[in-house]
């Protein structure tokens, strides 16, 4: 007996090892909450841009516009000759650095291993006073990378064989194509991956619309390139060699349209208008545009009939996804204006690649 309470002195009161440890991960978890935020403190001070965005765009918000398919079905033959139609093929960009940070696994063990290493990552670019950066303009990530690459695998199958997918490839010559990204880096990676055996062969540029520029307030979707400059090459990238990602930034950009990052007074309606205006002007019957889910997922909504169901309305297109669809164009014209209004035919949406 005399041994027994021995023991149980050693041990102390029941309960204590549990709130002892109980308190020690408390403060853990706390310490970290507070260096976290520390550190995204330092990184907003050091980017001052990123938080007036985040605090005062209106980017997602905007009156949608009326519906237009009742134009298009009521046209008489004489508007319908004046109608004019384009073939767009839509590519979502693969896995970015911010993608893979905070829309990954949630559960604690594989989320804060993320926030971690990417906060020591961007604390080693501001320390080395490099342009690179894992949240600003965030890039491809090695995922991200690979995702890419499956759509020059997917271009080069022997077995893929449709019409379109002719004309991405750039087999079709009696078809005039253009292919265009977004000014974020995520979106001109995947097109130089994903077309790289295209615009390499054919010696053709990959055009740039800051008008594609994602709809969002969030730092990963601000441009890191000044006006009518080349955006810095990631880190991740760098050391690609098949393609020589290096070579490809500096020779096959066309940056003469890019005007710099979105403004924090405009939103995503005005840019998708602009690029309706600059799709309609061009002589290519088939624009392939390499941007972004929430981008997509506006246009979709905003011009395709109110009444119909398609999945692109509710649901943003996966990585690397490829959509393909007819887009038209007529002008409305009554006592009080004269505007141009637009209509995707619904039986035209087609899915070419899927979720990987």
């Amino acid at each position: 007996q005399g041994h027994q309470a021995a023991v149980n002195m050693a041990r102390g009161p029941p309960g204590v090892s549990f709130s002892v440890m109980f308190s020690l991960v408390w403060r853990l978890v706390a310490a970290f909450v507070l260096l976290y935020l520390l550190f995204w403190a330092m990184w907003f001070f050091l980017h001052p841009d990123a938080l007036y965005f985040m605090l005062f765009s209106k980017d997602k918000k905007w009156k949608q516009t009326p519906d237009s398919s009742a134009h298009f079905l009521a046209a008489t033959s004489k508007s319908a000759q004046a109608k004019k139609t384009k073939r767009v093929v839509f590519v979502r960009h693969g896995e970015s650095t911010w993608n893979y940070v905070f829309n990954g696994n949630m559960l604690p063990h594989k989320l804060i291993p993320r926030l971690v290493l990417s906060a020591i990552q961007e604390i080693k670019f501001i320390l080395g006073n490099t342009h690179d950066s894992f949240f600003y303009d965030a890039p491809l990530s090695q995922k991200g990378i690979d995702q890419a690459n499956s759509i020059r695998k997917f271009l080069n199958n022997p077995g893929t064989t449709k019409d379109t997918l002719s004309v991405l490839r750039g087999f079709d010559a009696k078809t005039s194509c253009v292919i265009v990204s977004s000014n974020l880096r995520r979106a001109i990676s995947t097109a130089l991956l994903g077309f790289w055996d295209r615009l390499h062969d054919r010696e053709e540029s990959l055009v740039i619309l800051p008008c594609l520029q994602e709809i969002t307030v969030n730092p990963d979707a601000i441009a890191i390139a000044p006006a009518k400059t080349t955006p810095p090459l990631s880190h991740i990238e760098a050391k690609l060699t098949e393609p020589d990602m290096s070579r490809a930034y500096r020779s096959k950009l066309d940056m003469s349209l890019h005007l710099g990052s979105k403004a924090v007074t405009s939103n995503g309606l005005v840019r998708i208008l602009e690029f309706n205006q600059w799709l309609f002007a061009q002589e290519a019957e088939v624009v392939v545009v390499v941007g972004h889910s929430l981008w997509f997922k506006s246009y979709f909504n905003e011009f395709l009939p109110r009444a119909d169901g398609n999945k692109f309305k509710k649901t943003k297109l996966p990585n690397c996804g490829v959509v393909e669809f007819v887009v038209e164009s007529m002008n409305v014209e009554n006592e009080i204006e004269s505007r141009p209004v637009y209509y995707i035919q619904p039986q035209s949406v087609n899915e070419l690649k899927g979720a990987l």
